[in-house]
């Protein structure tokens, strides 16, 4: 066999096993990751003051929000799209020192920036009434 058909077949074997380790390997690194670092049933009765925490492993920015829509299933609602009239107020914290302090209305409650790997925790208060429990 001549030298290129030596590294003809080499290169052949290398992408073989290359197109196999490489979408193990991504499976592996993906399931490292966390994406949705809390999704969890809350409350947005009035006065309700929610607590959770959560571990964030991916440092930047993350987006604190509701999702009713599973709640109001009826979608001539006037709550079951955008606009329906919560207000919130909502705290964010690592290690005891508050992160970000927002006020949020209808779906978006607020964001910040994870700048560390850690345990998160984040308190809401709901602030309106919105006639659900």
């Amino acid at each position: 066999m001549s030298w290129r058909g030596t590294s003809t077949a080499y290169l052949a074997i290398a992408l073989i096993v290359l197109s196999v380790a490489l979408p193990f390997a991504y499976s592996c690194w993906l399931s490292t990751r966390t994406f949705v670092t809390l999704d969890v049933p809350i409350s947005v009765a009035r006065g309700h003051v929610q607590k959770s925490e959560f571990y964030v492993n991916l440092r930047g920015w993350y987006q604190v929000s509701i999702d009713i829509r599973s709640a109001v299933p009826v979608q001539d609602c006037p709550f079951s799209g955008s606009g329906f009239g919560l207000e919130t107020h909502s705290r964010i914290f690592k290690d005891g020192h508050v992160v970000e302090d927002a006020n949020g209305r209808d779906n978006f409650l607020a964001h910040f920036y994870a700048g560390t790997k850690g345990r998160y925790k984040v308190e809401l208060a709901t602030l309106s009434d919105t006639g659900f429990a």
